[in-house]
């Protein structure tokens, strides 16, 4: 046979492909940021916030009978941190905009959604990124986690008179450790069903469980150090701050600006958020070195 109808001889008549919805990318939850100390500066007219705290003062003697007591001075530290900026900037054509298969409304409803979520992970980056400031940490070099390690962590903490509810901010390699050396520890955990928690399936909110009465999330921006990767337990301070061992200062959350370009025909999208992560309290964190 010749002169058969196909796809070749059709194309101008034929769809070239179906699009379907847009997939996700793979993307860390917010886990770190619902613990920390955050410090509101918007309408406060500075671009710098101060955690302070009180010096701790001792009575080291007794005080005779009609001895005048000498006078101890009330004394104050501060921990400072200045916000700075972040951004990811959009611009968009109007030809673009209209021959969207999506629509121009949708797809920049989609544009402005995914740079908040892109903001948002700097400023969770930037909270993780303080866990190497801890001056105690538990891990060997270049070894996996182990319960030990994880339990010396919350005895680390009690022992810094951290008492406030500690959690776990885990890599994920960290996370997968634990899970096997709960696994390999056999009926200790499994049979008594105290390792059920952290041996469930992830949640998509980074929650992998509780063990030992402690919450655990994973994050794969805990960062590298060496052969290391730097995961963190801490006192959170969800419920409440002035137990937290790291501020977060904001000035803004993630916001949009967003500018037409006549000239270019162009819809400019900037979204941005200023913000500033530190260490304020050191005796309320022990950060976990481990293998990457």
């Amino acid at each position: 046979m010749a002169d058969e109808s196909t796809t070749t001889t059709m194309a101008s008549v034929l769809n070239p492909e179906y699009i379907g919805p847009l997939l996700d990318y793979a993307m860390d939850s917010f886990v770190a940021t619902p613990h920390v100390n955050v410090l509101n500066l918007a309408g406060r007219g500075t671009k710098v916030a101060s955690w302070p705290k009180v010096t701790k003062d001792t009575i080291s003697a007794t005080t005779a009978e009609a001895t005048d007591a000498s006078n101890t001075a009330l004394d104050y530290t501060d921990v400072t941190a200045t916000v700075a900026e972040n951004v990811i900037v959009r611009d968009i054509t109007k030809l673009a905009r209209r021959s969207s298969i999506f629509g121009e409304d949708e797809l920049m409803r989609w544009i402005v959604e995914e740079g908040a979520r892109l903001v948002y992970e700097k400023i969770e980056d930037d909270v993780i990124a303080v866990f190497a400031s801890a001056s105690t940490s538990v891990g060997n070099s270049g070894q996996p986690l182990t319960l030990s390690d994880y339990a010396s962590a919350l005895s680390k903490l009690a022992i810094a008179k951290a008492f406030g509810r500690a959690v776990f901010v885990l890599s994920g390699t960290q996370q997968s450790n634990l899970r096997n050396a709960v696994v390999t520890g056999g009926a200790a955990f499994l049979g008594s069903g105290a390792g059920n928690g952290i041996l469930a399936q992830a949640n998509e909110d980074g929650y992998v469980g509780s063990l030992m009465n402690a919450d655990s999330w994973v994050s794969n921006l805990c960062d590298a150090s060496g052969v290391n990767t730097i995961g963190a337990c801490m006192v959170s301070g969800a419920l409440k701050p002035a137990q937290a061992a790291i501020g977060l200062a904001v000035l803004w959350w993630p916001e949009v600006e967003m500018l037409t370009n006549p000239s270019l025909r162009s819809e400019e999208v900037a979204i941005s958020s200023a913000h500033a992560a530190t260490e304020i309290l050191d005796y309320a964190y022990v950060k976990i070195v481990t293998i990457t």
